[in-house]
């Protein structure tokens, strides 16, 4: 009895590792508020932003979601994934999905129609900057007015970043030196910059943090579940769980 007892716990706790194993930490569904569903970094609507129909809304005035930067810590992790479904409805430059950090010397953000060196070619940006040195991915040609997905990872470790849009790879930058403990806590801004940038006009329908790299398999997998559901097991998991199974039912 005991033994069974023992592993029906390591059953039990193995799932719900499995089911944590995708690390999301923190996540925004906007259903009713811009609570964090998992981590506790709740945002506050700011300006007149407001959420329906499960979106966050922005008019592209003054009006952000401030999440609890302190609580997410953004400087605390050494692998993060960023991923989001949103909407923007014109093609102003320097809007940001999110921008994170302390001011314009630390930050961390991204804009899907940026204009890096005042170029006449707006590019997609995620921008990565430790006072004095900005380090950017620069995707080429702005994206469109219209509804995506989007994911970036970044990993300290090996200096890269990667980026990718409705599920599938797009580029990646792998000399970043840049680290995210060089990210300050004081601001976690959707659809605000720390600039004096345009403000974001659409709306985000989910936002997720991640403390992990998620593969290009789980973003994808990610893309194709859509914003409302939850990350599955791996594969590995399963197995173990299915070893754990079987294991209980040799010795009944």
């Amino acid at each position: 009895m005991m033994k069974n007892t023992i592993l029906t716990t390591m059953t039990i706790s193995l799932g719900l590792a499995a089911m944590a194993n995708a690390a999301m930490v923190h996540r925004y569904s906007f259903d009713t508020d811009a609570s964090d569903s998992i981590g506790g970094a709740d945002g506050t609507l700011v300006n007149g932003a407001s959420v329906s129909g499960g979106q966050a809304l922005f008019d592209g005035s003054n009006d952000y979601v401030n999440l609890d930067a302190s609580t997410i810590a953004i400087d605390t992790f050494t692998t993060l994934t960023i991923e989001s479904w949103w909407t923007h409805d014109d093609l102003t430059r320097w809007q940001r999905v999110f921008d994170f950090g302390d001011n314009t010397s630390d930050y961390l953000f991204y804009s899907p129609v940026g204009e890096p060196g005042g170029s006449s070619n707006p590019n997609q940006v995620i921008g990565l900057k430790n006072n004095p040195t900005e380090q950017a991915l620069e995707e080429t040609g702005k994206l469109a007015a219209g509804s995506y997905h989007m994911a970036m990872t970044f990993d300290d470790a090996t200096n890269t970043i990667k980026y990718y849009v409705n599920g599938a790879f797009v580029s990646e930058k792998t000399d970043v030196t840049n680290t995210l403990a060089s990210i300050g806590t004081t601001n976690a801004y959707l659809g605000k910059a720390q600039w004096s940038d345009p403000y974001l006009d659409g709306s985000i329908d989910e936002f997720r943090i991640y403390d992990t790299v998620l593969t290009a398999a789980e973003v994808t997998s990610s893309y194709d579940a859509g914003p409302n559901a939850v990350p599955e097991p791996s594969s590995s998991a399963l197995l173990g769980l299915a070893g754990l199974a079987l294991i209980l039912r040799r010795r009944k």
